[in-house]
């Protein structure tokens, strides 16, 4: 029996992800800026001030190359988050983006991102393995 070719596997999934796939912007928290000589709580690291606004943004964005999957050409996809909703229970995804493993890292504090400029809240982020390498992250998107 032959091993298969689970590194020419990868490197075909990663050269698809680059040729196919599109640019998903994400929204990663950063710490606030505050004006100078503003006190901080300690206990909950904002201005005692609640009037005082931050000098920097909330978020940074970045931009990473993915592919898309939508939940209307996949609607039976395995693992589906269920909420329940006033109309019963309901998917709460509708967007799945195939990331590059490495490329997680950057963005694993994001709880948001756009697609299409459409915003999607993440709702999960799992980590998939082939032959027991690690090599895309799935993220699950509602759309806000």
């Amino acid at each position: 029996m032959s091993t298969p070719d689970v590194a020419g596997f990868i490197d075909a999934q990663a050269g698809l992800r680059s040729e196919m796939g599109a640019q998903v912007t994400f929204h990663v928290p950063i710490e606030p800026t505050w004006p100078p000589g503003t006190k901080i709580n300690p206990i909950t690291d904002l201005p005692y001030d609640a009037t005082v606004k931050p000098t920097s943004a909330h978020y940074k964005d970045v931009v990473k190359t993915c592919l898309l999957i939508l939940k209307q050409a996949s609607p039976l996809r395995p693992q589906a988050n269920t909420d329940i909703t006033a109309a019963g229970e309901m998917s709460g995804m509708d967007i799945i983006i195939d990331m590059a493993f490495e490329d997680y890292a950057d963005i694993k504090t994001a709880d948001r991102m756009v697609v299409n400029g459409l915003t999607y809240e993440i709702r999960e982020a799992k980590p998939f393995s082939l032959a027991n390498k690690r090599y895309r992250y799935l993220l699950y998107g509602q759309e806000t």
